[in-house]
């Protein structure tokens, strides 16, 4: 096999629906330049883990759909060749009960945790794709 480079284990993404960037800026629309703030921490309460969809992928590519539930659309698509035949792939979720992030942050989404096989790498990069609904002013960003 190739050298991989693509990584390939656990992510925990949270979409926060909060008006301006990753790092907290807010921007009023007749500002000519947003203002930003250079740095934001914080941490997540998470309840217990729910499974989603668990299965397994090829190397001929293909895609892995949330078909019911909070997280229903969500889809990971694998090129061929991405990743081994037989990789296990699971898509849970995690209610927020909490947050010192501050009102910067406003989740759109439970947190949610893709692992896809034991650890190690995939040959290209998977497309994951996360229904949200924003309003005016606000801007989806994994966390």
């Amino acid at each position: 096999m190739a050298a991989s480079k693509w990584m390939h284990g656990v992510v925990v993404v949270a979409f926060g629906a909060g008006a301006g960037a990753m790092v907290g800026s807010q921007q009023d629309p007749g500002m000519s330049t947003p203002a930003v703030v250079a740095r934001v921490e914080g941490n997540w309460e998470l309840g217990p883990y729910v499974t989603d969809v668990s299965t397994t992928v090829n190397s001929a590519g293909g895609e892995v759909v949330v078909a019911s539930g909070e997280l229903t659309g969500m889809r990971l698509d694998f090129p061929e060749g991405a990743a081994a035949d037989g990789t296990e792939v699971t898509i849970e979720h995690a209610q927020i009960l909490g947050q010192t992030w501050g009102p910067i942050i406003d989740p759109a989404t439970p947190a949610i945790r893709v692992t896809v096989g034991d650890g190690s790498y995939l040959e290209d990069a998977v497309t994951v794709s996360v229904p949200v609904t924003l309003t005016v002013g606000q801007m989806a960003i994994g966390l």
